[in-house]
């Protein structure tokens, strides 16, 4: 296990492929459950993400063999086993793209349940699950991105792999501004976990600070972020799960650049008004939305700011 964060593997030319034959893998693996189920069509990433656990060095004594299971020290018998793919949105803004920037790509997501498939042994529990972005539907996402069709591959298997949506709620709304909004889970379905001092803003909680997230209402974020109280709304299966794999997707952030595989943990939380992204203002202001004062960018945060309440108090 202590090689887990020291490999990685590199291939050029690798292509997602398109979606057929549920992205079985191109080959017979000895491991594999189901040979005869077999793509006849090229699938790299099946391929890449067995050569990743097998470079982790996982079961190694076994690899090759049919009992091989890399993720067995990982996964016992009887585990939870919550699968975490980053679900963005359902559409891409640019009419030419598809939803790849958007959505760790399902061709993973397959190959990994296989190796999860196989550590669980018929026992246990696997949950695929996300929040994406308030206004996103992850209905549509989930056929756009072929999980049902993912799903209902395992369940002919009697295989029964659940799907879950952690946002408390869907906002609904024509151009740009939400006036609905469709209850997705029950307050029950999330824990409030405060980190208190174990939080980082405790280094700054002292000073001025009006925490911000895009589109949401700074108010009811402040009231997350208190002196010596940071709470977080997590969803239970979240927290309740034995096993998190964390799979996101390849990009780069626009606040972050890099987040390597951090960023996508966000998306366990139920109201994402709880996790700042900002201090309003600029940085000489005691902010950290922006580097100078610049009075267009303030009025900026000041219009974004009134539309968040107006859409708050209208939901």
């Amino acid at each position: 296990m202590n090689n887990l964060f020291n490999t990685f593997l590199y291939k050029d030319n690798i292509k997602y492929p398109l979606f057929d034959q549920f992205y079985n893998p191109q080959t017979i693996y000895p491991e594999y459950p189901w040979p005869q189920d077999i793509c006849s069509a090229n699938n790299d990433v099946y391929d890449a993400v067995r050569e990743t656990l097998s470079g982790l060095r996982l079961d190694r004594c076994n690899y090759g063999k049919q009992n091989w299971n890399p993720l067995g020290d990982i996964i016992s018998q009887g585990d939870t086993v919550l699968i975490k793919p980053n679900w963005v949105s359902h559409k891409n803004n640019n009419p030419e793209a598809d939803l790849s920037c958007l959505v760790t790509h399902s061709s993973i997501v397959r190959s990994i349940l296989d190796y999860c498939i196989i550590a669980l042994n018929g026992s246990g529990k696997i949950i695929l699950g996300d929040a994406p972005i308030q206004g996103a539907d992850l209905n549509k996402l989930l056929k756009a991105n072929h999980i049902n069709e993912i799903v209902e591959f395992y369940k002919d298997k009697g295989i029964i792999i659940e799907v879950c949506d952690f946002r408390m709620f869907q906002a609904c709304g024509k151009n740009g501004v939400w006036h609905q909004r469709v209850k997705i889970n029950d307050a029950d379905e999330t824990i409030a976990v405060d980190l208190g001092v174990n939080s980082e803003f405790c280094a700054v909680e002292n000073a001025r600070r009006d925490y911000h997230v895009m589109d949401y209402d700074s108010d009811k974020t402040g009231k997350y972020h208190q002196a010596g109280r940071h709470i977080y709304s997590i969803n239970k299966h979240v927290l309740n799960a034995d096993v998190i794999i964390n799979l996101p997707k390849p990009k780069c952030h626009k606040l972050a650049g890099i987040t390597g595989a951090l960023k996508n943990m966000v998306g366990i939380i139920s109201d994402k008004a709880c996790l700042p992204h900002d201090s309003l203002g600029s940085k000489s202001a005691g902010g950290d939305s922006y580097q100078k004062r610049n009075p267009l960018k303030a009025l900026s945060i000041v219009v974004r700011e009134l539309k968040a309440k107006f859409e708050e108090s209208g939901l």
